[in-house]
């Protein structure tokens, strides 16, 4: 995507992944095989040079805001989890993290916000809550949240080791 566009499109949105990519790699992990997915850069809305492996493991844990977007990525996935998160919190965890890392100050996070990302989130995002198999509030601290996911998740992989039905 040209430089031009990238900031206009919003990292958030589903033009902005590399679905085939993702695809590719979630795949490869479900037959045990390493990849080498690659990082993005928030300052220049760019993907790293540098690259690390990620191996296979009998439980892998995938996030992403667009995960559910794509039903060839939901047919991979054993169990889905949507943290719903207010806006207030989204505005507040966006403004912190775009300060962070791209040298913005508070009032340009919540502009990027408002302008592009509130809308991808009731665009793309929100809607994705119908394809998850739990969602959990996530108002503030995560701790109840995961906890809830880590119980639902080990009763998952229990009962995939006893064989009887998920």
């Amino acid at each position: 995507v040209p430089a031009v566009h990238r900031t206009a499109l919003g990292y958030e949105s589903p033009e902005a992944i590399d679905t085939e990519l993702f695809l590719d790699h979630l795949a490869a992990l479900r037959g045990g095989r390493s990849v080498a997915p690659p990082r993005f850069c928030f300052s220049t809305h760019r993907r790293h040079s540098v690259e690390a492996t990620v191996e296979p493991r009998p439980i892998l844990l995938v996030e992403g805001v667009l995960l559910l977007y794509d039903p060839r990525v939901r047919a991979l996935l054993d169990l889905s989890i949507f943290l719903d998160v207010p806006d207030p919190v989204r505005v507040s965890r966006a403004s912190r993290r775009d300060a962070s890392q791209d040298e913005h100050s508070r009032r340009s996070g919540l502009e990027v916000y408002d302008a592009i990302a509130r809308g991808i989130h009731a665009r793309y995002v929100e809607p994705t809550k119908a394809f998850a198999d739990l969602v959990l509030l996530n108002a503030g601290r995560l701790d109840r949240a995961a906890e809830v996911a880590a119980t639902v998740i080990l009763d998952r992989v229990e009962r995939r080791a006893r064989g009887t039905a998920a």
